[in-house]
């Protein structure tokens, strides 16, 4: 008898895989790692507004940890203006001058603030 049908050879040597089903696999296992966001509690959020607060009025910087569905993100910059209006902070990374851009961070993205002990 042939060796292609013995155990599971016919099918083994028949078997192949279409471009658009890769894709479908590829896409339920990245959806698989997407992250979800978690849910702050009212004192952490407390915690936020001090930090915050203290960044603008003594020039503090600030290390942000931001919500992404894949991956973490990190901004080290000082708080230079807070837009209440469309709840978006305004982060000035390295030193503050008119050439110096800045990086707006949605209020709802921040999952942790730490102060910034070094000179960063």
């Amino acid at each position: 008898m042939s060796k292609k049908l013995q155990g599971n050879g016919l099918w083994e040597s028949s078997r192949m895989m279409l471009p658009e089903h890769k894709e479908q696999i590829w896409g339920r296992r990245r959806e698989q790692r997407k992250r979800i966001r978690p849910t702050l509690e009212q004192d952490q959020l407390d915690r936020f507004a001090q930090l915050i607060s203290d960044s603008i009025m003594q020039g503090q910087p600030l290390q942000f940890i931001l919500f992404d569905e894949w991956e973490e993100a990190r901004i080290v910059g000082r708080v230079q203006h807070i837009d209440r209006l469309r709840n978006v902070i305004q982060i000035v990374s390295g030193e503050e001058n008119s050439d110096t851009p800045t990086t707006a961070i949605r209020l709802a993205d921040i999952m942790d603030i730490a102060e910034v002990i070094d000179n960063y």
